[in-house]
């Protein structure tokens, strides 16, 4: 999909809803509540009249990216890519956001095109409604939360890529959770802590594979010399599982690219369309696409949170000012 030209500026689509069209589109193809503590982030309940869109994030998407190959030359516009961590994240000296940071997001050539040009394997609708600016992050969409918390991660230190399959038994105890992610979220980061003597800067992603099974994706800061210990906290997070070699259940491997950003979000549109194209459209019929968990389906850590907050916020503004 073509960069947007810069009258298209300040144009940021919005939609509470998806498309008649859309659904169609979805359906055709193959293809959360807050919890306030200190080591746990979840996205914020909005007003009912506020709008949470991914085709108004991925307007911003492309805008950045052309932000991002032709950066202003004004200092001014320089210092709004610093981010100074939030007075609720550990002390740390400022982190220098450079377009080194975002090339690492926009340079990367991968066989998917990424969430901010197509979702479900057809190219995004157009607009149903339009903004002026794009979104605070309280209104950003899930997509867009889990991209930066892609970016800010690797401002912390070296990432690896995190999947875990769970247990029959601790699947049915996260299940009897209001909100299973944030359960297990918790769970992870025990015992992580347990193994690695520290708090383990990370988020998660929740998808349910073949008979509705959860299983984990996500990325946690680790070094390689931590990673055999890290995967066995996430074995032991996962609990005794029954479906292969231990090696298999937890998985973690070094500096994971734009590619796996685009897995980790594959299948967020399953939740949208659980929660609100089928009670609108198809109401009390039933979809093989349709998730069966409830609560969040993205997480992370608050420091992690906190940071990828501020860096897209940094980045809204410069986007803005471009925009002007």
């Amino acid at each position: 999909m073509p960069l947007q030209s810069q009258s298209d500026k300040n144009h940021y689509s919005a939609s509470s809803e998806l498309s008649q069209a859309n659904l169609a589109n979805i359906c055709a193809s193959k293809n959360l509540p807050v919890c306030q503590n200190a080591s746990i982030a979840f996205d914020k309940s909005v007003n009912a009249n506020r709008y949470i869109s991914m085709f108004r994030d991925a307007q911003f998407m492309r805008d950045l990216q052309a932000f991002s190959h032709s950066p202003p030359s004004a200092p001014a516009a320089h210092t709004l890519l610093v981010i100074t961590p939030l007075s609720s994240t550990p002390p740390s000296p400022p982190v220098s956001l450079s377009t080194n940071l975002l090339s690492t997001l926009f340079n990367h050539t991968s066989p998917y095109a990424p969430w901010w040009e197509a979702n479900a394997g057809a190219p995004l609708p157009p607009p149903a409604r339009q903004y002026r600016t794009p979104a605070p992050w309280r209104d950003t969409s899930e997509y867009l939360r889990v991209t930066y918390r892609h970016l800010a991660l690797r401002t912390f230190g070296p990432v690896h890529d995190l999947n875990l399959n769970l247990s029959q038994n601790v699947e049915a105890m996260a299940r009897a959770q209001a909100n299973p992610l944030g359960w297990l979220h918790k769970r992870i980061a025990h015992y992580l802590k347990e193994a690695l003597g520290r708090a383990v800067e990370f988020h998660l992603v929740v998808e349910e594979a073949e008979g509705h099974r959860l299983h984990i994706h996500g990325e946690l800061q680790i070094t390689a010399g931590e990673a055999v210990e890290a995967r066995a906290a996430l074995r032991k997070a996962g609990g005794k599982w029954a479906g292969g070699a231990p090696q298999h259940q937890a998985v973690a491997r070094p500096n994971p690219d734009t590619g796996w950003l685009y897995y980790l979000v594959a299948d967020l549109w399953r939740v949208t369309f659980t929660r609100t194209v089928l009670p609108r459209y198809r109401p009390g019929k039933l979809s093989t696409y349709a998730v069966t968990f409830t609560g969040n389906p993205t997480s992370s850590t608050s420091a992690l949170n906190a940071r990828a907050a501020a860096l897209y916020k940094r980045h809204r503004q410069a986007v803005m000012i471009r925009g002007d």
